[in-house]
């Protein structure tokens, strides 16, 4: 279960549900939420949690827990692999010739990737 994988994780940090919230941006109720698996975090919460914890992605993740879903070993470098192949090019053409600064860049690239990532997901739930 994540939850039990999660609570373990912040306590071996010494974090309160509050604290772990704060630094990531989060309400304590949505790690509360998480911790009793009333909830499941998205991927992209999940991999910052996994990341800020320093703990491996599939660490919460097992066979157990998501049956139609194949763990994909380091996400996070697969993440960075997909933003590589972005180029400025085709993220400018998608803007139809609009100029974009570092932060919309960023955003764009972030956003490709999601995309890419769900549309492999949703194959494999086929």
């Amino acid at each position: 279960m994540i939850g039990k994988k999660l609570r373990e994780h912040r306590k071996a940090q010494g974090l309160s549900q509050a604290q772990l919230g704060a630094e990531l941006g989060l309400s304590a109720s949505s790690i509360a939420m998480w911790e009793t698996d009333k909830r499941d975090p998205d991927i992209q919460t999940l991999l910052e949690l996994s990341n800020f914890l320093g703990v491996d992605f599939n660490c919460f993740l097992n066979a157990n827990d998501t049956p139609n879903i194949i763990v994909i070993k380091n996400i996070s470098q697969r993440i960075e692999e997909e933003t590589k192949k972005a180029s400025d090019l085709d993220i400018q053409m998608a803007l139809f010739g609009e100029k974009v600064n570092d932060e919309m860049y960023q955003e764009l690239k972030e956003f490709a990737v999601y995309l890419k990532l769900k549309n492999k997901f949703e194959k494999l739930d086929k």
